[in-house]
């Protein structure tokens, strides 16, 4: 019974940080605060913890390939699918058709159904899947879509049709300084991330096969144990209903999408 109860924890935390920004105690911009609480706090903790006090082994990184083709996969079947939709609906369908929330959302469940261990299963499952969410997913929908980094598709096409490519440059300077601003964009998104730093930390501990001390997971506990919470609270603070039959559309297309992969 307590087993199936803690789902229903989780979901009265998702509606209580939903109508607390709904009843205006939290403004619509205040969940960055939870997500840098969540991404540089509660889930490195979580995730340490967990391969601090769990058995884990080099073995596991097959589960991190697996994750990296789960997440990698669906995009360029969306992108043949969509050929004929405007530039900005594909960019939409690639970017929210894969990846996965693992960390943030999945490993509350993971812990409350399976225990500590199962978070390092977890884990490798989504070191694999952020190298597409961190970056990799951003890059292949760009470079597909011929979408200009660091530019908005209105910015973009100011003053032309929305469905029109961008134009990569010819110039042998212009594209040495496309690489060098896309290469600086995949390192700033991969290692710019704590959970993923973490996450590399943990693959080099596992295949040298040092045990992470019993003091730092001590040290840690509280803020793992938080992960839970704030992570379920910051769900609900970036929930919004569809605002229009466009918007429903969208969204069941991309659930569409998602269900089969």
């Amino acid at each position: 019974m307590q087993q199936l109860l803690k789902p229903a924890t989780f979901l009265l935390i998702i509606l209580i940080g939903y109508l607390l920004k709904r009843c205006g105690l939290f403004g619509p911009r205040d969940y960055r605060i939870m997500q840098v609480v969540v991404f540089d706090c509660t889930l490195p903790a979580s995730i340490l913890v967990s391969f601090a006090t769990n058995p884990n082994s080099a073995s596991l990184l097959w589960v991190t390939l697996f994750g990296f083709l789960a997440a990698f996969i669906p995009v360029p079947f969306v992108f043949l699918a969509s050929r004929k939709r405007p530039v900005a609906d594909r960019a939409f369908l690639m970017l929210n058709s894969s990846g996965y929330n693992i960390g943030n959302f999945c490993f509350p469940l993971l812990q409350a159904f399976y225990g500590g261990g199962a978070i390092v299963t977890g884990a490798m499952f989504d070191i694999g899947n952020c190298v597409m969410v961190a970056a990799g997913t951003n890059v292949l929908t760009q470079q597909l879509l011929h979408i200009q980094p660091g530019k908005t598709l209105a910015e973009q096409h100011a003053g032309s049709a929305p469905t029109l490519p961008y134009e990569k440059p010819k110039d042998r300077d212009a594209k040495r300084l496309a690489r060098r601003a896309l290469l600086r964009t995949i390192g700033k998104s991969f290692f710019g991330s704590v959970p993923f730093d973490t996450y590399l930390l943990m693959i080099v501990l596992t295949v040298a096969n040092v045990k992470i001390p019993d003091w730092i997971a001590s040290i840690t506990q509280p803020l793992s144990g938080a992960n839970a919470l704030v992570s379920m609270l910051m769900v609900g603070m970036l929930m919004d209903l569809p605002q229009s039959k466009h918007d429903v559309k969208e969204v069941m297309a991309v659930i569409a999408w998602r269900i089969p992969f």
